[in-house]
């Protein structure tokens, strides 16, 4: 009998819990980045004045040469691609891969990572994740590169470091 009202009791408060009114907890909403990617929509954009109001000069070496020189690359990839430039003594250089694997019609994601490496200092890295890459164009909210037949073009719109330039290109090969 004293087993009986043991597992009674046990029972009693098992189940009102168990069968508890409230719902079960839910995990945060998607990103919108997973709801683009779940709903098949394009995984980026570039919109269509990306390069508007952006400098028309390039550092080649220790030469600025007009950015209207510099032909779009007949072959595309930037994709597991290193570029590199000597500034002075430093080296500027880029390294990107693809973040995803699904790609579209109007572009694919990229990661890139920037490093500017001077003689005796610690290398300053800063990484730009989730660029949209298409048609020979990399795009982010600070970032805009070109891939052209001698290499990449880059220009960084807000390095946060005073030996990136952002009134010109740099040109890595």
């Amino acid at each position: 009998m004293r087993r009986l009202l043991k597992r009674c009791l046990c029972w009693a408060l098992v189940l009102p819990a168990a069968c508890s009114a409230e719902p079960p907890p839910q995990n945060s909403p998607p990103s919108p980045q997973i709801n683009a990617t779940t709903n098949n929509a394009p995984p980026c954009h570039i919109p269509a004045d990306a390069l508007k109001n952006l400098p028309d000069q390039v550092l080649a070496g220790t030469d600025l040469t007009p950015v209207a020189t510099f032909a779009p690359a007949a072959k595309a990839t930037v994709f597991n691609a290193g570029y590199t430039m000597d500034m002075g003594g430093a080296t500027v250089s880029v390294s990107c891969v693809k973040s995803s694997e699904k790609g579209s019609a109007a572009g694919t994601l990229v990661s890139c990572t920037r490093e500017f490496r001077e003689p005796g200092m610690p290398a300053d890295a800063k990484p730009y994740s989730d660029l949209c890459f298409s048609n020979n164009l990399l795009y982010g909210e600070h970032i805009r590169a070109r891939l052209v037949d001698e290499g990449l073009l880059w220009l960084e719109l807000d390095a946060g470091n005073d030996f990136i330039p952002s009134d010109f290109w740099l040109l890595l090969r």
